[in-house]
């Protein structure tokens, strides 16, 4: 391992990782070359390194230094861009908050905004406020206005959209932009003004929906809490999520009744922490604070669908069969 690779075999050792990711990129004619190398290499030096072409080759590159026990094959295998270059990180740099924002933004910051996420999310881009009313409440979903910073075809643009998401991966996240941006300028942090697009939403005191208004806002988010902080909160000592959870069980009323069904499943985050041991939490996909985003996720992206739709805008739409 402490050898250094001469460059000149940089491209069989890449040949051979493409081998033991089992990657569809892998260039047969490369293919060929790299397990011929490896063949003389296990005999000429006695490697006894067994099994099929893959196991040999990620045996070998064990071996070699090149991966350790913490390799992710599937970054291998599909190859997303792991990286931004530096051109990319210099327009990433030059990108501010703005001092002053166009009029058309509503200034929200005056309400208490909070912010429901993992515990380990870095890159907040939703956000909730609730409002008592005389004739009910006034429910606001917040979204991080990300295209507001960008100029379309810029080369961040362009990258995102060759990216088109982020990755959350047990060792590592792929952010769709360069970190400084996704976890600070873009991502809705506590005490910080954030411009964001906003649906607020007049709710009855029988929790229905009244009306439905779409703007450009700013927001100053008061508070930061995580799925388990509000699983395990006294209900008496926050109303907004007494609220808030008679709301999304009306929603979800609805939409079952609109034809909807309802998928009850467990799911398991995986994490890899620094000595390189796995860790796996369980959890219910629909605890009371997971269900609860989920509806007031589903309810604004309806929102926002039905806004596009009546206004003949064109956006990609997603459904679920």
């Amino acid at each position: 391992p402490s050898t250094p690779i001469p460059s000149e075999l940089e491209p069989i050792i890449s040949a051979l990782s493409d081998i033991a990711a089992l990657s569809p990129h892998l260039d047969h004619s490369h293919q060929k070359e790299a397990l011929d190398f490896l063949e003389r290499v296990i005999q000429e030096h006695d490697l006894h390194l067994n099994g099929l072409p893959e196991k040999k080759a990620y045996d070998f590159l064990l071996r070699l230094g090149v991966f350790d026990r913490r390799t992710n094959l599937s970054v291998i295998r599909h190859r997303p861009p792991t990286d931004f270059s530096p051109e990319l990180l210099a327009e990433a740099d030059l990108l501010r908050l703005p001092d002053t924002y166009e009029p058309i933004r509503v200034d929200l910051t005056s309400l208490n905004s909070f912010t429901i996420d993992d515990v380990s999310t870095r890159d907040m881009d939703d956000a909730l406020s609730l409002v008592k009313e005389r004739e009910g409440f006034t429910l606001y979903v917040h979204v991080s206005d990300v295209g507001s910073f960008l100029t379309a075809g810029c080369a961040l643009d362009m990258e995102a959209k060759r990216r088109a998401t982020s990755l959350y991966l047990p060792d590592q996240k792929i952010h769709m932009f360069p970190q400084r941006l996704s976890e600070d300028v873009f991502s809705l942090v506590v005490g910080k003004v954030r411009p964001c697009i906003t649906c607020k939403f007049g709710i009855s005191h029988s929790y229905q929906v009244q009306s439905t208004e779409i703007m450009l806002s700013l927001i100053n988010v008061n508070e930061r809490f995580d799925y388990d902080q509000i699983d395990q909160l006294n209900p008496g000592n926050y109303w907004e999520f007494d609220v808030l959870h008679q709301i999304a069980a009306e929603r979800e009323a609805a939409r079952i009744g609109n034809g909807g069904f309802k998928v009850n499943k467990r799911d398991v985050a995986v994490s890899v922490d620094e000595n390189g041991d796995v860790k796996i939490k369980d959890y219910d996909e629909d605890s009371p604070s997971r269900a609860l985003i989920g509806e007031m996720m589903i309810l604004a992206n309806e929102s926002i669908a039905q806004f596009c739709n009546d206004n003949g805008l064109c956006v990609p739409f997603r459904g679920q069969d």
